[in-house]
Formats: structure tokens, C-alpha cells, sequence
């Protein structure tokens, strides 16, 4: 049996530039982490003759091209599997809160794949061929921000070129400034998923439409990528929130569908009790929504969200990308 292990990520700055959109136009540069939450793709061989899926539902079919969910279908065509193999998908997450979990499944899927196949991929292509099933393919709307950081783990400084090429590096923070982050960071999920693809669907239209307001939003956001590296390399956390509550600006100013004001109210909670500055995760509209608190200020933020009804997660950084292991090895 193979298992891939994949992690789910937190946008730092930039997120929203990653479209396709958006980069071919201006380029574009994000900084982006894998956190400690993930999604689990198991595969073996099958004693029967089909195809056996089991994810939120499951299906069993003699042939692949009946398979209902899209991308395993078009995973499957690609990798040439159709007979006699049994999957199985599981999550830390549910989907559709801001984590990036449609990337970090097509990575993770695509991992376990092809370790099954014995054509091992490495980061890149792997990445790579994760966003090309699911744009080019399949046609969804999306970046390629959720893919990099499935596949490379840890947090990395992503610059995406006008032709769509990425250059990630991993950046080199001290370890005592991932802990002051991770003691000061907490995520709250508002209880509403959205469908990302729909949201991201409008913003590209209005990308292509030359609405002047979302792109030069855009370009706000892209603003905050140079500042951030320079605060996580420094160890200045405070000012991180800030950036925060920058980029959580100019990104309502994208689409009238990102917040709400019951978001709004839940924001207002959470600062006035001590948190720096936050955001909703991914599209918006719903999920998770992620703030940094001041020094010492944690528990009283986690206490005043708690009460409204959000309930937090812990979090923390992971270094490790997508991985796969053979448990009949041992």
C-alpha cells in the first residue's frame, strides 16, 4: 500500500496574484507555508477487476472514464491506471475553508500515483503537473500558490514570471521566530465553506475585464510580499500583523463576496481583545479565518472568538512537502 502524506497551507502575503490572470500580465511574487494539517491518499492493488474511490463518496467502476469525481478520473488516464487498484482519501480539514485543500489533494493524489507507478516526481514537476489537470484540463479557476507549498513544505518565497514559470526558495527563518509565530498565531473557522473556484472564477473576469479597482488591489497586495520576508528573517512578528491587516484590505476590495459583516464584527472582536491584524484565508467568503496576536494576548483573543461561536484550531509550520511511504516496507 502507498500513502502520501500532503500538507495544507497559510497564504502570508501575496495570495490572490497567483492567477493566471493576473501574473501573465505583471508577474507576480507570494510567500506561502505549509502548516501541520493534511491530506491522506492511500492506494493499493485490488482484488477485483475495477476501480474502487472512496473519498466523500464512493465509487466503484469498471472503467475509469466512469469515474465521477474529475480530477481522479483525469489522474487516473494520465498514469494509465484502470483496472484493479483501491483508493482512499481522508483529511485533518474539511475542503472548501481557505486552506488550499484542492491543491494540496492533486499534489498529494498525483504523489501516491505515481510512487504506485514507480515514476516518482520530483517538487516542480510535481506542482507543475497538479496545476495543469486542474487549469488546463479540467478548466478550474485557481493560482498555483496551493500546489508549490503542498509540494515543497516548509515556507517559500514563490516568483511566478509572465510565461508562468516558478522560482521557490526556501526561505531560512530562525527557529525562535517560527515559535514566537506559531505562539502567536491562531485560526479560527467562521462555520461557512464556499466554493473557491466560483469566487476565483469572478476575480479572473474582472482581471480580464481591466476592472482598475481589483487590479490595482492586486497590486496592493503584491506590495506586501518584499516587507514580509524582510520581518520573518528579522523576527519581527508585530509587524507581520500589521501586514496582515494590509493585505486584509486591499483584498475586500477585490469582490463585495469576500467578507460580510459578520466577518467584519468577528474581526473587530478580535482585535479589540489583542490581536494584531488578520484575514480570511484563500478566496474569502468564508473558512478560516487567521490573526496574529500581540505578546501575551493569545488566549484573551481565543476567548472572545469562542464566545461569538468560532472555534480555533492549533496550527503550526511543517517543513516537509507532499511525501509517500510503502507500507508493506518495513
Amino acid at each position: 500500500m502507498i500513502i502520501s502524506k500532503t500538507p495544507l497551507r497559510l497564504s502570508l502575503a501575496g495570495g490572490g496574484a497567483d492567477l493566471p490572470e493576473y501574473y501573465s500580465k505583471y508577474g507576480c511574487h507570494l510567500i506561502t507555508s505549509a502548516i501541520n494539517k493534511h491530506i491522506y491518499i492511500f492506494i493499493k492493488k485490488w482484488f477485483e477487476p475495477a476501480i474502487r474511490v472512496s473519498y466523500s463518496k464512493t465509487e466503484i467502476v469498471d472503467d475509469f472514464k466512469k469515474i465521477k469525481h474529475p480530477f481522479i478520473r483525469e489522474s487516473l488516464n494520465y498514469f494509465k491506471l484502470n483496472s484493479n487498484v483501491e483508493i482512499s482519501i481522508m483529511a485533518d480539514l474539511p475542503a472548501g475553508t481557505g486552506m488550499g485543500s484542492s491543491g494540496s489533494f492533486a499534489v498529494g493524489f498525483l504523489n501516491a500515483l505515481s510512487t504506485y507507478k514507480n515514476k516518482k516526481l520530483n517538487e516542480q514537476n510535481l506542482a507543475e503537473l497538479a496545476f495543469k489537470l486542474q487549469h488546463d484540463v479540467l478548466n478550474e479557476s485557481g493560482g498555483k500558490q496551493d500546489q508549490y507549498a503542498a509540494a515543497y513544505g516548509g515556507i517559500i518565497s514563490m516568483t511566478i514570471a509572465k510565461s508562468g514559470k516558478v522560482k521557490v526558495e526556501k526561505l531560512k527563518i530562525k527557529t525562535n521566530t517560527i515559535n514566537e509565530l506559531e505562539n502567536r498565531l491562531i485560526c479560527f473557522y467562521t462555520g461557512k465553506k464556499r466554493s473557491a473556484s466560483k469566487l476565483q472564477k469572478e476575480y479572473c473576469k474582472n482581471i480580464t475585464n481591466e476592472k482598475q479597482k481589483v487590479i490595482e488591489s492586486l497590486h496592493d497586495i503584491q506590495k506586501i510580499t518584499k516587507p514580509m520576508i524582510s520581518y520573518l528573517k528579522s523576527g519581527n512578528v508585530d509587524e507581520i500583523g500589521t501586514l496582515f491587516a494590509q493585505h486584509w484590505n486591499a483584498k475586500k476590495n477585490i469582490s463585495d463576496k469576500i467578507s460580510n459583516p459578520n466577518f467584519e464584527k468577528f474581526y473587530d472582536k478580535a482585535i479589540k481583545s489583542g490581536a494584531i491584524g488578520g484575514k480570511l484565508l484563500g478566496a474569502g467568503g468564508g473558512g478560516y479565518m487567521l490573526f496574529l496576536c500581540k505578546s501575551g494576548k493569545k488566549n484573551s483573543v481565543k476567548r472572545t472568538m469562542n464566545k461569538v461561536g468560532l472555534i480555533d484550531i492549533p496550527i503550526s509550520i511543517s517543513e516537509g512537502g507532499s511525501n509517500t511511504h510503502n507500507s508493506l516496507k518495513f
